[in-house]
């Protein structure tokens, strides 16, 4: 069962320029089960970079047609469908589209649901950095979810205080759930 392709309006946009994409994408092991969506690399590779475009034009910004975005596309692409049990980490210099392109991910795998029955959804979580350290710091309820979701995506790393204090105890929210998804 493979995910409609949706011809979309941003088609029909005109093309903005954005000075880089991204200066690095790689992988990282993380011990969360298998991950993937059941469609093709190629209908992956053809639909990620429209919600990118998408995202860009309506924030005003323009998109070059750049060498890393097609770069970006593969990797974002194979990682989705391969089934590996892989993280993926999206580095670069502010304002080079790592937060968009989360963003076309979290919009993919909406539409994506959308095709599947509610027991075959993938579950995504899309959070700051700076969000999860307040929630260790004032919300001890919610911090469990950070390590079952199957897809949890931590914007703005780098950004978030490193150490926070509860209850007298020093902890480093973001290098924990790192971690403990890790092994």
């Amino acid at each position: 069962e493979n995910m409609p392709i949706k011809k979309k309006a941003e088609d029909k946009k005109r093309p903005r320029r954005l000075s880089e994409l991204m200066t690095g994408l790689s992988q990282e092991k993380i011990s969360m089960g298998i991950f993937k969506i059941e469609c093709t690399y190629e209908q992956v590779r053809y639909i990620l970079p429209k919600y990118f475009a998408h995202l860009v034009w309506n924030s005003g910004k323009e998109l070059s047609k750049t060498e890393q975005l097609p770069q970006a596309a593969d990797i974002v692409s194979r990682w989705l469908v391969g089934g590996s049990a892989a993280g993926l980490k999206i580095l670069g210099p502010p304002g080079t589209g790592k937060s968009t392109m989360l963003e076309a991910i979290r919009l993919l795998i909406h539409d994506y649901n959308e095709t599947r029955p509610p027991h075959k959804w993938v579950i995504m979580m899309k959070r700051e950095a700076s969000e999860i350290t307040d929630m260790f710091r004032f919300s001890d309820e919610k911090c469990p979810e950070l390590y079952k979701v199957p897809l949890l995506c931590i914007d703005e790393i780098g950004w978030e205080p490193t150490q926070v204090k509860y209850f007298g105890n020093e902890l480093l929210p973001v290098a924990d759930i790192l971690h403990r998804r890790s092994n």
